[in-house]
């Protein structure tokens, strides 16, 4: 019987083929299979070939539009979307897949579909011709984090803009925000075909395509044993780890770089494998979420800062020399209590613009502590939180220095005690930067070990030094002399 109708679908699409259709709400009611093609730019392969497909549901409640992604699609046949990594795991595949014969039929016939992950939003008109959820953030704690995505449709009845916000945040880290929009470019089948441009952020570059479905049902039998079903449900969810990764690697690197905590590449993969380890073991999103804030990055930060001592006393009577030694005066971008980034735990420090190439210097003497030098990318782009190469010097009453975002090639070894003035490496621009600069600052770990900066005061004119104002300049031809 299910064939049967299937084939009236089919005729009817075919009669209704290549004539143009003006798309309502109305007409998006029902099943829709949704694949999409892209490249990731800020990858550690962007030129590697993607794909990831969601099965979306309209119905109407009452005078709003509700709108359910499933982002786990279960077909019969699973032949050309995954890869076999060992005797019970498969991983999605990373070319262009494309669905067969029988899989067209599948997503025809009706999808069947894993509620893990599913999410619903309803849509109420806008009053100009489209459709928008509603919702916004309030973190307000240093242990809870705060999701939360609006969704918007627009374009009807030409040209429909599929079109979701989120917005990740926390009391201890900066709010992450991102765009996921589908743009269509042609309405094919009578309307039940759209094709068109899909982009995220503008890291995430490709197309998508969305094809009407007979409909969405939980995972069911299909003939197939009840450990049989459950077993292409872990899968399904498996085969999402990637995406799954990349989230939770950015979410990491956020909240680890609000401690100025770089991590080496392979220590950022075994937190983020930690991680999926407690969602493959069962774990709900607030418990890993939990573990995340309150373990593993607590972890990790007391990881990284193993050489430091607890309860530290900054020596406020040092007086610190410029961390830089440049051909023309450098300007501070960014200062103390700076209004983009420097808050909180980061509310002392420094951000001084200078091209890449400047030498940059110890400035205090110390024993380097810890040496970040792999990354070769930087930009205004959220998953490059973490990956800035940096030098950490410490001090002798305990405190420590941090010289981020520097190019790759370090001057100097982990364990090597270095003077004032010493060379440390070049300026950069590694990591989350808009500009190739030089963030600098003094740390110390409290009684129970949790690292913050701490004021300090440059050598100048007279014994109380001074403390740089943002947008001054600094440094250059005859500087040290001038403050000898």
């Amino acid at each position: 019987m299910q064939r049967s109708l299937c084939g009236l679908v089919l005729a009817a699409s075919l009669l209704l083929a290549g004539r143009a259709a003006a798309l309502t709400a109305e007409d998006l009611v029902g099943s829709w299979h949704v694949l999409v093609h892209y490249k990731d730019a800020a990858s550690d392969h962007p030129d590697r070939e993607r794909w990831v497909d969601h099965a979306w549901k309209f119905e109407w409640e009452g005078k709003k539009l509700k709108w359910t992604d499933y982002p786990i699609v279960v077909f019969d046949d699973e032949t050309g979307r995954f890869e076999r990594l060992g005797t019970n795991r498969q991983s999605r595949v990373l070319h262009y897949w494309e669905p067969s014969s029988l899989q067209l039929d599948n997503i025809r016939r009706g999808l069947e579909v894993n509620q893990r992950g599913a999410k619903s939003k309803t849509l109420s008109p806008d009053g100009q011709g489209g459709w928008s959820s509603s919702g916004r953030a309030s973190p307000s704690s240093m242990n809870v984090i705060s999701y939360v995505e609006t969704w918007t449709l627009s374009g009807l009845p030409d040209a429909p803009v599929f079109q979701r916000s989120d917005s990740l945040s926390s009391g201890m880290t900066e709010t992450l925000e991102g765009v996921t929009r589908y743009s269509t470019e042609s309405v094919e089948e009578g309307g039940n075909l759209l094709r068109g441009r899909y982009g995220r952020d503008g890291s995430e570059e490709g197309t998508f395509r969305m094809m009407r479905s007979g409909g969405t049902q939980w995972v069911k039998g299909s003939g197939k044993s009840q450990n049989e079903r459950f077993r292409e449900m872990a899968v399904s969810q498996y085969a999402m780890s990637e995406e799954v990764q990349q989230d939770l690697r950015a979410l990491l690197e956020e909240s680890l770089a609000e401690n100025d905590v770089r991590l080496r590449k392979e220590d950022l993969d075994q937190l983020v494998k930690r991680v999926v380890e407690l969602n493959e073991q069962g774990k709900s999103e607030a418990e890993i979420g939990k573990l995340m804030e309150k373990e593993v990055v607590a972890a990790a930060v007391a990881s990284y800062y193993s050489f430091a001592p607890k309860g530290a006393v900054h020596d406020e009577s040092f007086r610190y020399a410029l961390p830089f030694d440049s051909a023309a005066p450098r300007q501070l971008s960014q200062g103390n209590h700076g209004s983009y980034s420097h808050k909180g735990r980061q509310r002392y420090a420094f951000d001084f613009s200078m091209p890449v190439g400047d030498r940059v210097v110890a400035a205090r003497a110390g024993e380097v502590a810890v040496v970040v030098d792999e990354f070769e990318r930087g930009g205004p782009v959220k998953s490059l939180q973490g990956q800035a190469n940096v030098v950490v010097v410490l001090h002798d009453d305990g405190t420590f220095a941090t010289y981020g975002q520097l190019s790759k090639g370090a001057a100097v070894k982990e364990g090597e005690t270095v003077a004032q003035g010493q060379l440390l490496g070049r300026s950069g621009n590694t990591g989350y930067t808009t500009e190739p600069h030089l963030h600098f600052a003094v740390w110390a770990l409290d009684a129970a070990g949790e690292p913050s900066t701490v004021p300090i005061r440059f050598a100048g004119p007279g014994a109380g030094g001074f403390v740089p104002a943002e947008g001054s300049y600094y440094g250059g031809p005859g500087w040290k002399a001038a403050r000898d």
